[in-house]
């Protein structure tokens, strides 16, 4: 799929995205439990975002992040993180992300 043909996450999918992720880098044992909270509010902060998703999650089990990002990062985009949509530029800002679910 082009960057042209992607669809941009809403405000509501993003905050959506961002606590699908952090569950996804807990089990994969690269966020702590006690860091939860930091990190969440670590990736609100990137992205301009003033508030959580609010609603429970249903649990689930990713074998990748890769979708959540891809989608974090067309946001990114949007919301001018990032200058255009290279892969230089998307894996700049994807460094950033996961560098944040990276243990203390």
């Amino acid at each position: 799929m082009t960057n042209e043909e992607r669809k941009v996450p809403s405000l509501e999918e993003v905050l959506l995205l961002i606590e699908r992720l952090l569950p996804f880098a807990h089990q994969r044992e690269l966020l702590h439990e006690s860091d939860m909270t930091s990190t969440r509010n670590s990736l609100l902060d990137l992205f301009k975002l003033a508030e959580p998703h609010r609603e429970e999650l249903n649990h689930e089990e990713l074998d990748s992040a890769v979708p959540l990002l891809e989608q974090l990062l067309d946001y990114g985009y949007v919301i001018g993180l990032i200058p255009s949509q290279t892969v230089l530029q998307r894996d700049l800002l994807d460094s950033r992300i996961m560098g944040l679910l990276l243990p203390r």
